[in-house]
């Protein structure tokens, strides 16, 4: 695929001791990114046929995976819009690797949003998701996979996660999915969630399907 050509600011952020020997390796999924306040979403064939040269600086700066997450760490997660990675980063901290700061998590995992088309601010992509999306969505997905091979893969989105196609060409590692860190039931156990919430998802596949018990048990 060569939609990282067109808008290489929106490759993954990759943790420095990712991929550390001995060491879980966790690719987190977010569903998309957001524009600016009162930027309306590209159209699909629009998105995809332009590249980042034709974003504004302020677009840019809303779209840069990397120095988002990079910024957010520094400053300790304190924009409303970064509960996804403190609030996910506090589960795996908490279930894994117990560092002082849980910000450490961010120096052991990788992160990118699954839907390549950034979505207005305050809303989603549901409701205006195509082929297209799925399409390139997908197509990107195998390629981190393939690229990262990281030990376990979490989507912090169900929306995201049902997109997924049911047969892909790479090997996938563990993975599970929940409700966005944001959401209300991140907190909130539901019946469709199998009458846990968000919070408690995580936490029992940080405990069941990465090492980090299993080192600190050794």
């Amino acid at each position: 695929m060569n939609f990282y050509e067109k808008y290489p600011i929106m490759l993954p952020y990759v943790g420095s001791r990712f991929r550390m020997a001995g060491a879980p390796s966790l690719l987190l999924i977010g569903e998309s990114h957001y524009l600016p306040e009162g930027k309306p979403a590209y159209d699909a064939p629009t998105w995809y046929a332009s590249s980042d040269r034709n974003l504004t600086d302020e677009e840019k700066e809303h779209l840069n995976t990397a120095k988002l997450l990079k910024d957010a760490c520094e400053r300790g997660f304190k924009k409303k819009g970064e509960s996804i990675w403190r609030e996910s980063f506090k589960v795996i901290n908490d279930y894994g690797p117990n560092f002082p700061e849980f910000k450490e998590v961010g120096n052991h995992i990788a992160f990118y949003n699954f839907f390549l088309r950034p979505a207005s601010r305050g809303n989603s992509l549901k409701g205006i998701i195509t082929s297209e999306d799925v399409k390139y969505a997908n197509e990107a997905f195998e390629k981190h996979v393939e690229d990262l091979k990281p030990s376990g893969v979490i989507f912090l989105s169900v929306l995201a996660y049902e997109r997924l196609w049911p047969h892909l060409r790479c090997s996938v590692p563990s993975i599970v999915a929940t409700p966005h860190p944001g959401c209300p039931w991140w907190n909130r156990r539901a019946p469709k969630y199998g009458k846990k919430s968000g919070r408690e998802i995580l936490a029992e596949f940080v405990n069941t399907k990465t090492t980090w018990l299993q080192n600190k048990n050794a």
